[in-house]
């Protein structure tokens, strides 16, 4: 069972299963150990495949030299550097021999590490002990550029990457004996092309990595699902401009240089009409503030007047010329809350979460922030958005301030956005997506990482304007459904928050994710939901079915932080109301479904 499962690549079941034997009173060999052990180096499970390693230690079966390897895998995988090395001079002390597999994980270890002069001693080593062309050394090397940080990646690496294509030629003919410029053909060379077009991507090097890419079946080396998996997210990259997009400084430096041009009235309008609270206490403390005080000469003014116009109210009456007085302030604050023209400002001047979200990620992505970081700093911005919540104590100067703010916070974001469609290239996106038709045409198939990473291009070309882009979402739905994969909970619930955007319109892609996750019994995450819902609500208001079970399952999660707790009031609220719209018939109809199917949400 344990060999099946490892060749189903089921690693995360090894575990139990030989913890079951254990129960039972069955003694796990040392084949099964070690299965498990590759198997989780493999599915890069270090806790599991150490679990294993000091297992077969535990019960005094000596390790071996693939025992070993293994183990110095599954660290290097991890990024465990210090853990490796302890094992390979443990290994060492015991005598046994370093066999080419535990260099190559100790080289691919360094690599992924960024270590370049030691990986570069791990390949010399290799060299020596007698493997002159080995093409997993060559992809080890190669792989050791990519994870250079910034200032240590030489101004030369284009040249360095290629030189270690021509390099492995030239090692590979002196090994088969052929002449110098015979060129080695087949799965070797494969895998250093992938290799060095796969760093050449991650630096930004687009026109080398294309140029490389148009001249592999010349070279004997036709591309695979891994080539192409490489050279689309390259097109992708350059049609988003992930590598022009300015640096953070820069990006700053430009949106308050344009913050100081730009009207901020229509984005003041905007911020009132989506904070009725706001509104409500900027008009009260408006006319507090116009209100004369008592026994002021104001007020005795006013009184005087109001004794005028109540002794010619009646003759004003007969004329039948009445006027209207209004108080000082009120054509101020009526400008800056009169519907009309406040909706326009929120549809056209007001910027969605959806454009700040893919602006910032094309500038934390360019600048090599992680996914953490991004959700730490959105959640500082929902908390400080909930600080500017008007208070009874505050004065009209507090309260102009507070939309000030929000509107320099929603143009900052607008301008952001604007930045953004500046620097993309719809050619290549369309290139992308040749390429990707010729991947269907030739029946490859792949994995779901660049089914993921083309819906969300596809999605951010879509906010950007770029026709069709939608379509072609729809189009990758239809290839991951034929492939048999399903949505998994992280990325499902990314895709539906760029799904829901303002900028797409269109909400079908978010009803397809939704319910491509719910008919696997996976939940997205609740702020994902959160924004599901409001987007139907404002939308696709007669959507009252699905709406109602969007807001049943946020209100199912478990989890009481603060603002989920912020979130799931507000989907009681709208589910209460969409209740009470519903005859009694299908009320019932609905509480049974909920029993039936009550979501199993995630951690958070």
């Amino acid at each position: 069972m344990v060999f099946a499962l490892s060749r189903r690549k089921r690693a995360y079941l090894i575990r139990d299963v030989v913890d079951e034997m254990s129960l039972n009173g069955v003694r796990p060999d040392k084949f099964v150990l070690q299965t498990g052990l590759f198997a989780c180096m493999k599915a890069r499970k270090l806790g599991d495949a150490m679990f294993f390693f000091e297992e077969m230690q535990r019960r005094g079966m000596e390790p071996d030299s693939a025992a070993y390897g293994s183990a110095i895998s599954a660290c290097g995988r991890a990024g465990q550097l210090a853990r490796m090395l302890e094992l390979r001079n443990e290994m060492l002390r015991k005598g046994l021999e370093m066999t080419h597999n535990t260099r190559l994980a100790t080289l691919h270890a360094f690599a992924d590490a960024g270590k370049m002069q030691a990986a570069r001693e791990v390949f010399d080593e290799i060299v020596a002990s007698g493997h002159p062309a080995d093409e997993f050394a060559y992809a080890g090397l190669a792989n050791c550029y990519r994870h250079l940080s910034h200032r240590n990646v030489p101004d030369n690496v284009e040249q360095l990457l290629e030189g270690l294509i021509d390099e492995f030629k030239a090692a590979r003919a002196a090994a088969e004996g052929e002449a110098q410029e015979g060129r080695p053909r087949g799965r070797a060379l494969l895998v250093v092309y992938n290799a060095v077009i796969n760093s050449l991507v991650e630096l930004g090097l687009h026109k080398a990595a294309v140029a490389l890419f148009k001249g592999m079946a010349q070279e004997g080396a036709p591309p695979d699902h891994t080539t192409y998996s490489n050279i689309i997210r390259s097109y992708m990259q350059q049609a988003l401009g992930r590598h022009r997009q300015p640096t953070s400084d820069r990006l700053t430096a430009m949106l308050d240089e344009r913050l100081q041009q730009i009207d901020l009235q229509p984005y003041e309008q905007a911020v009132l009409a989506g904070n009725p609270a706001l509104a409500a206490a900027l008009e009260a403390a408006t006319a507090a503030a116009a209100a004369p005080q008592p026994g002021s000469a104001a007020a005795e003014e006013q009184a005087a007047a109001a004794e005028v116009e109540a002794s010619g109210a009646q003759a004003a009456v007969a004329l039948g010329s009445e006027e209207e007085q209004e108080q000082p302030g009120a054509a101020a604050l009526r400008a800056l809350s009169a519907p009309p023209d406040t909706e326009a400002a929120a549809e056209e001047c007001s910027m969605s979460e959806g454009e700040a979200t893919l602006a910032e990620g094309a500038t934390a992505e360019q600048q090599g922030e992680g996914q953490q970081q991004q959700q730490q700093r959105r959640q500082q911005q929902q908390q400080d958005g909930q600080q500017r919540a008007p208070r009874s104590d505050m004065s009209l100067a507090q309260l102009r301030g507070v939309v000030r703010a929000q509107a320099l916070g929603r143009a900052r974001s607008h301008l952001r956005f604007q930045v953004f469609r500046e620097h993309l290239d719809v050619d290549a996106w369309y290139e992308a997506l040749h390429i990707f038709q010729e991947v269907l045409d030739q029946g490859l198939l792949w994995g779901p990482d660049i089914t993921y990473a083309m819906l969300r291009a596809s999605l951010d070309m879509q906010a950007a304007g770029v026709e069709h882009a939608l379509e072609v979402a729809h189009t990758l739905l239809d290839t991951f459904d034929r492939q048999g994969l399903f949505v998994d909970v992280e990325n499902g619930t990314e895709v539906l928050q760029l799904a829901v955007r303002r900028d797409v319109a269109d909400l079908s892609l978010a009803h397809r994710i939704y319910d491509n996750m719910r008919s696997t019994q996976r939940v997205p995450k609740t702020p994902a939901l959160f924004k599901y819902m409001r987007a139907m609500a404002q939308r696709e208001p007669e959507a009252k079915q699905r709406l109602l079970d969007v807001c049943s399952r946020i209100c199912s999660d478990p989890d009481r932080a603060p603002a989920m707790l912020a979130m799931k009031k507000e989907a009681y609220q709208r589910k209460q109301q969409l209740l009470a719209s519903m005859p009694e018939e299908q009320r019932r109809q609905h509480n049974q479904r909920q029993r039936q199917d009550r979501p199993q949400h995630s951690r958070h």
